[in-house]
């Protein structure tokens, strides 16, 4: 069912004088998968109630940003040291919606580079010798208490 046809159910029940209430828990035991929460159908009631019984979608706010993941992705492929903002200026899309794609996309910034979230099997293995390495010097030589850390970028 789609939406449209929740909203037809939800006059009907509106028109028969149920309530908000009892009209979501019929459509919960009516349709368990995907159905309008009670929330969702109190808004729709009260739409009802003021003589508005539209049932289409309305136009929403703004535009819906077009910014293709592959685009993105070949962008900071091309250059990983660029930031949210080079790349939205460069893609014509506000700089908090290049931020949502990379998250999609799994890119993550370390370093001052946008790399892959998942690691290489080579990449495992040497992060592995290299904190087991850490580990033994530890036992020597307790440096950690040198570590100084600014924003995820540490410095010694």
């Amino acid at each position: 069912m789609n939406r449209r046809d929740y909203r037809v159910i939800m006059a009907y029940e509106f028109k028969l004088g149920h309530s908000a209430a009892e009209a979501a828990r019929n459509l919960s035991i009516a349709f368990t998968m995907d159905c309008p929460c009670e929330r969702t159908v109190q808004l729709w009631f009260k739409k009802f109630a003021c003589g508005d019984f539209g049932l289409g979608e309305k136009a929403g706010r703004g535009r819906r940003a077009s910014l293709d993941d592959e685009d993105l992705r070949a962008a900071v492929e091309a250059n990983p040291e660029t930031n949210t903002r080079t790349l939205a200026a460069d893609l014509g899309v506000h700089h908090t919606t290049i931020g949502r794609h990379l998250a999609k996309i799994v890119k993550v910034k370390k370093m001052s580079k946008w790399i892959p979230h998942e690691l290489t099997e080579e990449q495992r293995l040497k992060r592995y010798d290299i904190c087991s390495n850490h580990l033994i010097r530890l036992r020597s030589d307790p440096f950690v208490g040198r570590f100084v850390t600014v924003d995820e970028k540490w410095v010694m």
